[in-house]
């Protein structure tokens, strides 16, 4: 059951977070990890619509909207999550190195970081990454099946 297999990584996702700072998006609820693992849940819940694998998070989205089911709205709230993840996640990268790097940026590389991200400040930033993360959450609730219970 698709559902229960979702439900159950996102559950080992989320055990394995811990206390990662707010701009390591894989260590998120509701971020770049989980956003992966909706999108391409709902690849396979619609298996009519894909053929092979190499599609992007984007082209997902796109083909999902385009034949119906995704909504428009939920199309934008995933497209705007996966632009903005992408982008900090590949500023991070370019900024601290691989993912073993301390993430204690330099004012340097936060001013590198937020002029990638599109952001002013990292208020804005955060605000925005949160409000996403929490809409990634929302989505992900309303259109993955739910597992059963098995009571």
């Amino acid at each position: 059951d698709v559902g229960r297999a979702l439900d159950d990584m996102v559950v080992r996702l989320r055990a394995s977070y811990g206390t990662a700072p707010e701009w390591q998006l894989r260590k998120q609820t509701g971020g770049i990890g989980e956003l992966d693992l909706l999108l391409q849940g709902l690849r396979l819940i619609n298996p009519d619509l894909f053929s092979g694998s190499g599609q992007n998070g984007h082209q997902i989205i796109k083909t999902l909207n385009s034949h119906g089911r995704l909504s428009d709205d939920h199309a934008g709230l995933l497209s705007d999550a996966l632009s903005l993840f992408s982008k900090l996640h590949h500023t991070m990268r370019l900024v601290i190195g691989g993912p073993s790097a301390s993430l204690r940026l330099s004012p340097a590389a936060v001013h590198i970081v937020l002029a990638g991200c599109d952001s002013p400040d990292e208020a804005t930033l955060d605000a925005r990454l949160i409000a996403l993360r929490n809409e990634v959450k929302m989505v992900f609730s309303q259109l993955m099946p739910q597992p059963h219970s098995s009571e």
